[in-house]
């Protein structure tokens, strides 16, 4: 049986979003409040994206290889 399996990329799609939309909401959070427009990432924000959601996949393997399928 493959560590891989339709739940585990399931979980990873849901871990992607959730980390994107947690990136955001700390977007909102510390950026200036202007009532007409949403707040545009600045470059160390989009990298700080990037590195969120790349330590997400890497956290996503290592509990792949961690924890045993059922059989």
């Amino acid at each position: 049986m493959s560590v891989f399996n339709r739940n585990r990329y399931i979980a990873l799609a849901l871990m992607m979003i959730t980390s994107l939309i947690g990136w955001y909401t700390i977007l909102l959070l510390t950026n200036d409040f202007d009532s007409d427009n949403l707040p545009v990432p600045n470059d160390d924000q989009v990298i700080g994206l990037v590195i969120g959601l790349f330590s997400t996949l890497v956290w996503w393997f290592q509990r792949c290889y961690q924890v045993k399928v059922r059989s």
